[in-house]
């Protein structure tokens, strides 16, 4: 680890009074840069963001907290003395987290993801009216404001392909959704599990109010592919556990197909815009992976 980096997590420390460090494990991440360190306090996550507002991070720490509140386990963020919870320095942004037990799996089995189907089910049912409004990518006008954001980089030719698909997928009309709580990103890198027992749910930069059915099948096509393959049991599992606790509306069941191309153009859309540039060849070419794993079979 260089010099400058463990000087930047140190200063992290120093402002939110954490101690001195003895341990740093590097815990990756996609949007953000993550570390576990151990101080002579504790141990906590230190997640380290270029490209989040201090506003976003400050809306989501308040979704967390009203979570908390209504008894859903989440990430406790902690503040200094002041009441701060965002260290800013160098164009980069940290908040901190105490180190929750657990590991996110390589992929889930059908007892991990029927443990994870009940605890999104458990997060929609939470009344979602006191929560504030967040604009994340689920946002209704994500997909159009970020597609002129990929053309004014790359130029119409290279987007073209993937700009027919979110027209398309924008043109589709899914009313009649129930709305709630939704935490937006819930793939197994996102989840902490000792053994197969899942002990929690991480990052949630994207939980906003929403329409839980997006949670159900983002969790679908992001968990029921392993190595590239389709499992029907934990597709069966996922909707059944889900059930037990939340019962789909009849309204979810007919747009699950259409949430599913949403999602798709959603994440590819994002990843594209990752190239800050050039458009980098993988991220071009992750809308057709999308394609080739045949997401039709996932039907309610």
């Amino acid at each position: 680890m260089s010099g400058s980096l463990h000087g930047a997590l140190a200063g992290i420390c120093r402002f939110f009074e954490l101690g001195r460090i003895t341990g740093i494990a590097d815990s990756g991440g996609c949007a953000n840069t993550n570390f576990r360190v151990q101080t002579d306090t504790g141990r906590y996550v230190i997640r380290i963001s270029s490209e989040q507002t201090t506003e976003q991070i400050q809306s989501e720490i308040e979704s967390l907290n009203l979570l908390s509140r209504s008894a859903f386990p989440v990430p406790h963020y902690q503040c200094t003395r002041h009441g701060e919870f965002v260290c800013e320095t160098d164009g980069m942004k940290a908040v901190v987290t105490r180190w929750m037990e657990g590991e996110p799996p390589l992929r889930l089995s059908p007892r991990m993801m029927a443990g994870l189907a009940t605890t999104l089910a458990a997060l929609h049912q939470v009344d979602p009216r006191p929560f504030p409004q967040r604009t994340t990518w689920w946002h209704p006008d994500y997909l159009a404001t970020r597609l002129e954001i990929a053309r004014s980089r790359f130029g119409e030719s290279l987007v073209n392909g993937l700009a027919r698909k979110i027209r398309a997928s924008m043109s589709q009309s899914t009313p009649g959704l129930p709305t709630g709580i939704v935490h937006g990103d819930p793939w197994s890198g996102n989840t902490l599990f000792k053994g197969e027992e899942l002990v929690g749910l991480i990052d949630w930069e994207e939980t906003a109010t929403g329409h839980p059915v997006y949670d159900l099948a983002y969790a679908a096509v992001h968990n029921c592919f392993p190595d590239d393959r389709y499992e029907p049991v934990l597709f069966e599992t996922l909707v059944t556990a889900y059930e037990e606790v939340r019962k789909l509306s009849d309204w979810e069941k007919r747009g699950f197909s259409k949430v599913v191309d949403r999602i798709v153009c959603t994440n590819s859309l994002w990843l594209l815009l990752k190239s800050k540039r050039n458009a980098d060849p993988e991220h071009l070419s992750l809308y057709s992976w999308y394609q080739s794993l045949r997401l039709d079979r996932l039907q309610l």
